[in-house]
């Protein structure tokens, strides 16, 4: 079981440590059963029929670890859980910048709980209250890993166009992010596309790439009649060139966007 960590008022009550291997597998675990979905408080609150993550590993987590005492530990849960512990406790630099400080909390917690010298008796372990924090720890790194690979993929896009110079561009549509639809970023926040926060409003966003790997976007009300994977020729004015705060590659932001032609999905070379 769980050990108990004595405290210095007798009315409290005495927090439990887990060890931090052994949660990391019972988060393993339960992700596994439910397809390798991570199922958010707000994704389990808009759907009554889903359960959170959390939620599931907090009912789980006493038997599972008592099980685990008893020697019926997964060996390859177990290779999975060290991988991920490894990976959060290297992670530095870049990947822990000021906008990371949920994946920040998290590394802290998971040094801590597995620093051998943490106590006398050795680490401390997770206590229930760490455990919220540690259980998207598996979809932290896939996003992560899906972002650097994401990232040099896109590190040679250069600017499209001239500022302000209205032009015709023959590109691929990647995707189409609508509003309330955000996808996860490396820290598990809402992440709508680059530098658009602020600027999203109502309308989707139409994320673009040429056939030499320039990647762009615009905003559009409009019905375009295209879907990811189109390639088509469109009119249009660049109105900013940047640097991507989120992949690091140069963008470029297209308005008075106009379709000229949808040639559907067509196979080009590397990027196309």
């Amino acid at each position: 079981m769980a050990k108990k960590t004595s405290t210095s008022k007798p009315t409290q009550r005495c927090p439990l440590y887990y060890p931090v291997v052994d949660v990391l597998c019972c988060v393993k675990e339960v992700l596994e059963l439910n397809n390798d979905e991570y199922v958010s408080k707000e994704v389990a609150f808009n759907h009554p029929a889903k359960e959170s993550t959390v939620s599931q590993v907090l009912k789980r987590v006493d038997k599972y670890v008592e099980n685990c005492e008893k020697g019926t530990r997964s060996p390859v849960k177990v290779r999975q859980a060290n991988a991920v512990i490894k990976w959060i406790t290297n992670l530095e630099g870049g990947g822990l910048d000021s906008q990371n400080e949920f994946l920040a909390t998290v590394k802290q917690k998971i040094t801590r709980a597995s620093d051998p010298y943490g106590t006398p008796s050795g680490p401390i372990g997770l206590s229930n209250k760490d455990i919220p924090f540690v259980c998207c720890i598996f979809k932290l790194k896939e996003t992560h890993d899906n972002k650097l690979e994401e990232s040099q993929k896109r590190k040679n896009s250069e600017f499209l166009g001239e500022l302000r110079k209205r032009g015709e561009f023959f590109v691929k549509l990647l995707k189409i992010k609508r509003p309330g639809q955000p996808h996860m970023d490396t820290h598990g926040s809402p992440y709508y596309g680059p530098d658009t926060n602020s600027i999203l409003g109502e309308a989707p966003v139409y994320q673009i790439v040429d056939k030499k790997g320039n990647y762009g976007y615009f905003f559009s009300k409009l019905d375009l009649n295209i879907t990811a994977g189109d390639c088509f020729l469109m009119r249009a004015t660049p109105a900013s060139h940047y640097v991507s705060k989120f992949y690091g590659n140069k963008e470029t932001r297209f308005n008075r966007v106009q379709l000229l032609q949808n040639v559907g999905p067509k196979v080009q070379p590397e990027v196309m």
